[in-house]
């Protein structure tokens, strides 16, 4: 047969006819449905059917399972007549189907081949009036607009690389942009010469929280062995800890640009912008050669339930991947941050003061050290006396964000069995490709990383921890060598709490030596002498005074004044009693927990205040004023004028 109802098949897409089979699967549907001729409706019921195709990728974005189209025009139809259709022709085809083609031939004459988007779009066009209905009312599918962006001109793709041979990272999502950029990241570290679709794969499978690790959590695949098999393939050379392969033309192998271009071409066929982790996943699995299918078909993995996962149900982030740069704070503004943030603990920022300029300057230079971290700080002192708090400034004043902290509490890393969750397990073990330490390296090696309560850590968690500081690098089992030269450690302990607790540092320059070494003399009887060497400076955070406690709470309080003007939109206010009773109410009960202790005194107005917001709101009342103050030894918030 040459021709479908009056147009040669050479007009057709192959791939389409071969899906169809030459379009009697819409003549299957009519049958399926004992109808009287072949509708457009039956026409969308075989595109629907198509595995992945534009119509049940639509349909599965909207949560709607596409053998459901077939059934729900089965209950609008017209009764069975008992006649038999017997194929796609003139008799057999009703007169909307018959214009459906008339409207194909005027693509043909227009020289547009007919893919599955322009029979769709123009089936959509020529659908029955009560199964638009019905779609639009139970589907919430407007036809006329879902034809109209199906059938407008095709767009040309966007070039994936720039005219200096850079890739477009704009033409790719932001989590599509974070598989690239750990792809990249894995295939310096592994030694590799060039970008491969083997090492794409392998950067979507490492790729913490993204497409393949949901994928195959839903599908029930160790995503351990995927990973290990898969770190088997690349056959790595000699590992190390290169920050990242360029994401250039030059160092990408002609088969995995092809694949690219590939996912930005499917994604601007569907109408969006950028290409996303699913046009990247399925631009590999259509590779000629097929290098990654194959690979996940040996795996045991079904490629048709993998792609369906990945159209119906993965949700991408949508943050950006920006690395985290140095903080934008000049150095007298960094020493004015420490100093307002960290309380009462002054000549501890006097000690760490000299080294922030370096490590500022450094960092936005890129004149690292050559075998070291850019800072490894010692934070000793008894609980609650502002070193976390003091890490987190570290993090804004010289990454830009508290939240440019990873932290450990080295308490969970105190068996022999814990380094496989510290640095990860070797491959075949339980743990492969899960450490904490190297993958959070991977993720972003630009950041403070805290170790809090180092003295708790197994004796061979911490023999890996002195590697770090004393390489800046750490083994990666499932990878390369991690880099941690642009980190920034800090470690803190509550070892000698007692002993230190009555020292301070002093003011006196010539005095800092002896103290420094009588503060070492005593960490010196709990730590290995290679460990305190391996420290840039150790810092002793002092105990509180009942002054210090009060410039807490009251900053505690202003925080929660700026957070509920912000959130609720409303003033909070207090007596110029009320930090003072928060102080006596932490030293009465949290004693031991000195600025924490504060701090949850001083939270302890938040649930009042928001049980009154709430109730004069829901009342239908309008709060924009509360006022804290103390009433027969307790806080009390009210409405401001009452």
């Amino acid at each position: 047969m040459d021709e479908i109802l009056g147009i040669n098949r050479r007009h057709f897409d192959p791939e389409l006819l071969r899906l169809t089979d030459d379009l009697t699967a819409a003549v299957a549907a009519a049958v399926e449905l004992e109808a009287a001729s072949v509708e457009p409706s039956h026409l969308l019921i075989a595109l629907t059917r198509i595995p992945q195709g534009v119509a049940s990728s639509f349909l599965s974005q909207r949560r709607i399972p596409p053998e459901l189209i077939g059934e729900a025009i089965r209950q609008v139809q017209d009764p069975p007549c008992g006649s038999v259709v017997t194929g796609l022709d003139p008799r057999s085809s009703a007169p909307a189907t018959i214009k459906l083609f008339r409207d194909l031939q005027e693509d043909v004459a227009a020289s547009v081949t007919i893919d599955e988007r322009r029979l769709l779009g123009r089936t959509l066009g020529r659908l029955e009036q009560r199964i638009a209905e019905l779609l639009a009312r139970y589907g919430h599918i407007d036809t006329v607009q879902w034809a109209a962006e199906l059938l407008e001109p095709d767009l040309e793709p966007p070039a994936v690389f720039t005219a200096e041979g850079e890739l477009d990272l704009e033409v790719f999502t932001p989590a599509a942009c974070r598989v690239l950029m750990a792809t990249s990241r894995e295939a310096a570290g592994l030694s590799a010469p060039r970008l491969t679709s083997p090492l794409l794969l392998y950067g979507l499978a490492v790729s913490p929280g993204g497409l393949l690790e949901k994928a195959l959590q839903y599908l029930q695949h160790d995503l351990r062995r995927v990973r290990e098999r898969l770190f088997a393939v690349l056959g790595a050379g000699p590992r190390q800890g290169t920050a990242e392969l360029e994401l250039r033309r030059d160092c990408i192998e002609m088969s995995l640009a092809m694949a690219l271009e590939r996912a930005v071409a499917g994604a601007a066929a569907d109408r969006r912008t950028a290409a996303s982790e699913t046009d990247l996943l399925r631009a590999l699995l259509d590779a000629p050669g097929g290098v990654a299918a194959s690979f996940l078909r040996d795996a045991g993995i079904d490629l048709h339930a993998l792609l369906h996962f990945a159209a119906t149900y993965y949700r991408e982030a949508e943050t950006e991947p920006t690395a985290v740069e140095p903080g934008d704070l000049a150095f007298e503004e960094a020493v004015q941050e420490l100093s307002d943030r960290v309380v009462g603990q002054d000549a501890a920022i006097e000690q760490i003061v000299p080294y922030l300029e370096s490590i500022k300057r450094g960092l936005r230079l890129g004149y690292l050290r050559d075998d070291r971290p850019v800072g490894v700080f010692l934070f000793c002192g008894p609980s609650g006396t502002g070193k976390t708090m003091t890490a987190r400034v570290l993090a804004r004043v010289l990454y830009g964000s508290d939240d440019a902290v990873l932290m450990f509490e080295m308490g969970q890393f105190n068996s022999k069995e814990s380094i496989n969750n510290f640095v990860g397990a070797p491959p075949g073990y339980v743990g492969f490709g899960e450490g904490k330490l190297t993958n959070g390296l991977r993720e972003n090696p630009r950041r403070v990383v805290l170790f809090d309560e180092v003295e708790k850590a197994d004796e061979k968690v911490f023999d890996a921890l002195l590697r770090l500081l004393d390489e800046g690098r750490i083994d990666d089992p499932a990878g390369p060598v991690r880099d941690a030269r642009e980190s920034t450690i800090v470690l803190t302990s509550n070892l000698a709490a007692k002993e230190l607790a009555g020292m301070r540092a002093p003011d006196d320059v010539e005095e800092r030596e002896e103290f420094r070494a009588r503060l070492k003399a005593i960490l010196g009887q709990f730590f290995r002498p290679e460990f305190l060497n391996r420290v840039d400076e150790t810092v002793l955070f002092s105990s509180f005074t009942e002054a210090d406690l009060l410039r807490i709470a009251e900053g505690v309080l202003a925080r929660e004044a700026a957070k509920a003007q912000r959130d609720l939109g409303i003033d909070l206010t207090w007596a110029p009693d009320v930090p003072e009773l928060v102080v006596g109410e932490a030293l009465r009960w949290r004693r031991d927990e000195a600025a924490r202790g504060v701090r949850r005194a001083a939270s302890e107005i938040v649930p009042t205040m928001l049980r009154l917001v709430d109730s004069v709101r829901t009342g239908g009342g309008e709060i924009r004023r509360v006022h804290v103050e103390m009433e027969d030894g307790a806080l009390v918030v009210r409405p401001h004028d009452a």
